[in-house]
């Protein structure tokens, strides 16, 4: 990924935070420049970032960005993780079924399957979308690969050493090992 320059970096999450090529207002520059310490020209963080203030108060953007000021040496995955954190219950949820199941599906056939599952699918998924967490191009839902890689460490964080107390198991072998290991554990209960 290429680092953009301070110019590139301004504009990009003035794109994305206020809607504009540039800030407006001293509020808007001072915001501007915050953020950027932070992201370091990486155009995934500013723009997920970016989103993810778009349309909130100027007190909601200071406090935001404040918190991430206080993140100890950032690094792009704690950026990223802290748009995921702000999302709702459900949004969390579709955004990891997204990230380990759902990448280069049909977004139709994604948002009936979510819909049945969490209810208001289309909504969330434009959520989503607002948020730079997911896009969508020629009706596929798309995610960028290091958002992927965040989905998939926090569904590992949940039980990292025991596959069956995972949320997900996209990996097939996991699958596998975790339906052998259960079945042989039942069959051993039932005899004994």
């Amino acid at each position: 990924m290429e680092e953009l320059d301070e110019d590139e970096s301004i504009q990009l999450f003035s794109q994305h935070a206020f809607k504009s090529n540039n800030p407006m207002d001293y509020h808007q520059l001072k915001l501007s420049q915050m953020v950027l310490s932070f992201a370091n020209g990486n155009p995934l963080a500013i723009k997920v970032i970016g989103s993810s203030l778009c349309g909130k108060t100027k007190s909601y953007q200071e406090s935001e960005v404040k918190k991430l000021k206080q993140v100890p040496n950032p690094h792009i995955k704690k950026l990223l993780k802290w748009s995921f954190d702000g999302l709702e219950c459900e949004e969390k949820e579709m955004f990891l079924d997204i990230a380990c199941f759902f990448k280069g599906k049909d977004r139709d056939i994604v948002t009936w399957i979510m819909d049945s599952c969490y209810g208001f699918a289309y909504s969330r998924i434009e959520n989503l979308i607002d948020k730079s967490l997911i896009s969508v191009s020629q009706n596929q839902i798309a995610i960028h690969d290091l958002l992927q890689q965040m989905g998939w460490n926090i569904v590992c964080n949940e039980s990292p050493l025991m596959l069956e107390k995972r949320s997900r198991l996209w990996i097939p072998e996991d699958s596998y090992d975790v339906l052998t290991k259960n079945n042989v554990r039942a069959l051993f209960i039932s005899f004994t």
